[in-house]
């Protein structure tokens, strides 16, 4: 078994508007997972097109973030259209990512809120327990620069046309993860989260008995008279 691998990212920063193309990844091919970590500066609420599933879409004073993801099938495009129900500034932070597991799905927690310097992403539990698990924190903060990611993470990621969005990444075998804090440098509204995602089956990692034992041929004895 192995982590999964991020392969390509990409960032963007879209205008006032209730319809947002967000650059995808470079080379995505058929199976590749995309995620897509959206931030507005505005309380609104975020609609992707088919073939995407959003795994939350939480909303905080004047902030809105969300998280999506799909599995690729030549279908994407270079990019995608996201809408908000409210004109919105938005950021968004998208990744390409092999290595997955085919049929687990990326799995998160209920979207944290909170105002302040110190984003503080919530503590995610994989429902298939401790593997190779690779894990996303990030979210959204209004009108912000993005210094620091929580204590372990890397790569950090952020895109901001006064809604930022923003995440860094973890290699972890763990069934939970608590990521520690983002650093920001605005005090202002902020939505976080973070996920998790399952690593490829490793092949042949499994042996069935078929509910029997192995059976040891019987052997024979002959006595020999005393």
């Amino acid at each position: 078994m192995a982590f999964p691998v991020v392969e390509t990212t990409a960032t963007t920063a879209t205008a006032a508007g209730t319809s947002h193309t967000v650059t995808l990844p470079t080379g995505i091919a058929n199976g590749d997972l995309l995620i897509i970590f959206g931030g507005s500066n505005t309380n609104t609420t975020f609609g992707y097109p088919a073939g995407w599933t959003e795994l939350w879409d939480a909303g905080g004073g004047t902030a809105a973030g969300s998280g999506a993801f799909r599995r690729a099938d030549g279908g994407e495009g270079a990019s995608v259209t996201v809408t908000t129900a409210a004109s919105a500034q938005c950021g968004w932070v998208a990744y390409r990512i092999s290595g997955h597991h085919t049929t687990s799905d990326p799995e998160d927690a209920v979207a944290a809120t909170g105002v302040g310097t110190t984003p503080d992403p919530p503590s995610t539990t994989a429902s298939w327990g401790t593997e190779d698990n690779l894990w996303l924190a990030g979210g959204a903060h209004d009108n912000t620069t993005v210094n620091t990611a929580p204590t372990n993470y890397t790569n950090l990621l952020s895109a901001s046309a006064n809604g930022t969005a923003y995440s860094s990444r973890r290699a972890l075998a763990a069934t939970t993860e608590n990521p520690g804090t983002f650093g920001v440098g605005t005090s202002d509204d902020w939505i976080t989260n973070t996920i998790v995602i399952r690593p490829a089956a490793a092949a042949g990692d499994t042996q069935e008995w078929f509910g029997c034992k192995p059976v040891l041929p019987m052997r024979t004895v002959t006595h020999i008279g005393y």
